[in-house]
């Protein structure tokens, strides 16, 4: 029997620390991303144990910077390379070495049954096409590609430490100063850690004094959770057998099984609203919270924590944004990193709007943003690729982005979940966030344009932003890693804070068209509505806009959208013969039943939306 299930914690606090820290010693001498996942997965449970042995002994801020050290770490150390890396060499080497690393993980995660491979490499990695090959063949060129990659990879590192012979492709460890850094200044703000273990798990409270200092969680200030663990967590999202009403929200979802996955949804942000929610509600009711950022742990990031609900005495909902308003962040350590930025008294907004020409409420969204509020500049369907996007996201005059287009998550290669722009063969990638992607590459390229190396083509590169916000009112754009043994943070959101945006507004599921336009025109109307005495600030943050913007969603009648959304006018001017008559039998439905009756109420209507990044 080892020191931990003995319940020696100050033994296991010392032997669990020391691993942790040969590990990460270890983590940082990886070259490659595959390397990194493997040894994280080996030991993902020393983080855990570590955690466990500091909370009973009351080490509170060892506790908060463990927690953090094992949240989005490939994230973090992207982020320390863009702002740590050997200063004396060359950025083209430095971006070079960090897009290797990602052609390296592409490679070994791509299969024979993909769309095609390239051929040997020869001496400038640019390569063939040999579609049609053989499958033994293609494994071989694969294989070889692979090869080709790490001896380049290799190359790069040698020359790297030539620069700086203590570098390492590794963030440093996670103190407490370096989240405490990151914790929200105003004084009805507060920030919840949530640590998801096997068995159980741990919510912890950090904000700051009223002299702005930020001290280590107290007791009180740390909230058992014993009814919410992984476990029922996966069998909630993947399906827990023939005996539970449940398919699995997930499965329900990714099969395309709406009916399954809106009830599995309702259902299973009920019962986190009693696991989750209703612990914590009477220390931030008593701490006078009214600004939540959380910062979810593992599968929790996939779920909108903001519509948790409960029921008051009553009987009638309570979601958890009828209390506080919700931001998210991967980790404060991320956070940290990020740069925030203040909105100029009248922001320029640049839209990619519809540029597919398939969405008829897209154009609405930004309707009704005129001088003094902001400065809107539309961008022309036929200009909306990967060039003229990038173009636009890295023009400093923009302080907001907003995409109202289709997007999609890829479950087999986060890598490749996207933006879709003009046409199908535009997609904006979060490797073209990342800076390793290739300009108007389709998804018809072929390996070696996806991926294999090469030269960075003309205009590619890491991206450069400076937005305060950039706003994804898109289908899935908010989507990170489903499951993995570590907790990784993987999706656009992250390829946006990486290239430094300050915020990000996207969508956790396949959003309707009608309840998104609707809640984006009012959440733009209610962040840029501001009082002149504080122009800068805004009258209200992003996350407490949106909050507002979800409210009025959730509670607007039939009557409302009739007459704001649906009139005989909107309705004809639909260049869609099928759109309009789709939005026609909406609007006789709508006028058929009661004018006080709820169109939007479900989650699944207005829930999708999170604030992610500096939000307050």
């Amino acid at each position: 029997m080892n020191v931990y299930d003995q319940r020696r914690w100050e033994d296991g606090a010392d032997a669990y620390r020391t691993a942790v820290d040969a590990v990460h010693v270890q983590r940082a001498g990886y070259l490659t991303e595959q390397g990194k996942a493997e040894l994280a997965a080996q030991h993902a449970n020393l983080y855990e144990r570590l955690l466990e042995c500091l909370l009973h002994l009351g080490r509170l801020d060892e506790a908060v910077a463990v927690l953090e050290q094992s949240k989005a770490r490939n994230l973090l150390d992207l982020l320390a390379n863009r702002d740590l890396g050997p200063p004396q060499a060359p950025p083209d080497l430095v971006h070079e070495y960090d897009r290797l690393r990602f052609v390296l993980r592409r490679l070994v995660t791509t299969s024979t049954a993909d769309s095609g491979v390239s051929s040997q490499p020869d001496s400038s990695g640019s390569d063939g096409d040999t579609r049609g090959a053989p499958a033994a063949t293609c494994e071989a060129v694969l294989a070889e590609q692979r090869r080709h990659a790490l001896r380049r990879l290799e190359e790069v590192s040698a020359e790297l430490h030539r620069y700086d012979p203590d570098f390492l492709p590794a963030a440093p460890p996670v103190r407490f100063a370096d989240v405490a850094a990151a914790v929200p200044a105003a004084p009805d703000s507060a920030v919840v850690l949530l640590a998801l273990r096997e068995a159980d798990a741990t919510a912890l409270l950090l904000r700051r004094t009223l002299d702005g200092a930020v001290e280590p969680p107290r007791m009180e200030d740390v909230i058992p959770l014993p009814d919410l663990s992984r476990a029922w967590l996966g069998r909630r999202l993947f399906g827990a057998g023939a005996d539970d009403e449940s398919v699995g929200l997930l499965y329900a979802y990714w099969t395309g099984d709406h009916a399954h996955w809106a009830a599995d949804l309702d259902r299973l942000l009920g019962e986190l609203g009693m696991r989750l929610v209703a612990p914590l509600l009477p220390r931030l009711r008593l701490l006078g919270v009214r600004h939540l950022l959380l910062v979810p742990h593992h599968e929790l990031h996939l779920l909108p924590l903001h519509a948790c609900w409960t029921l008051d005495a009553s009987g009638a909902r309570r979601y958890l944004v009828d209390e506080v308003a919700v931001g998210y962040t991967p980790s404060l350590a991320v956070l940290a990193r990020t740069p925030a930025r203040t909105l100029p008294p009248v922001p320029h907004i640049l839209g990619v709007l519809n540029p597919d020409g398939s969405l008829v409420f897209a154009a609405h969204e930004l309707a009704g943003i005129a001088p003094p509020l902001g400065q809107v500049r539309a961008l022309e369907p036929a200009a909306a690729t990967v060039t003229g996007v990038r173009a636009g996201l890295t023009d400093g005059e923009y302080a907001v982005t907003h995409f109202s287009c289709h997007g999609r998550y890829d479950l087999g290669d986060p890598l490749r979940s996207a933006l879709l722009l003009h046409t199908q063969q535009q997609q904006l990638t979060l490797a073209d966030l990342y800076g390793v992607g290739d300009d108007d590459a389709g998804p018809d390229a072929s390996l070696a344009d996806q991926g294999a190396p090469q030269a960075v083509p003309d205009g590619a590169g890491r991206l450069r932003l400076h937005q305060a916000l950039v706003v994804m009112s898109a289908c899935e754009t908010a989507l990170s890693t489903l499951s993995s043994p570590t907790d990784e943070y993987e999706g656009l959101p992250a390829g946006l804070l990486y290239a430094g945006a300050a915020a990000v507004l996207g969508t956790l599921w396949r959003v309707n068209d009608l309840s998104t336009a609707v809640l984006i025109r009012h959440f733009y109307k209610e962040w840029l509505d501001r009082p002149s005495a504080v122009p800068t600030t805004g009258g209200v943050g992003i996350a407490e806009a949106l909050r507002r913007a979800q409210c009025i969603v959730r509670e607007m009648t039939a009557a409302r959208v009739l007459e704001e959304w649906l009139t005989e006018e909107a309705i004809a001017a639909i260049p869609s013969l099928w759109a309009q008559i789709h939005y026609g039998r909406m609007r006789d439905e709508l006028r058929a039943g009661d004018p006080q009756a709820r169109p939007f109420e479900r989650v699944e209507y207005w829930a999708g939306a999170c604030a992610i990044g500096h939000v307050w």
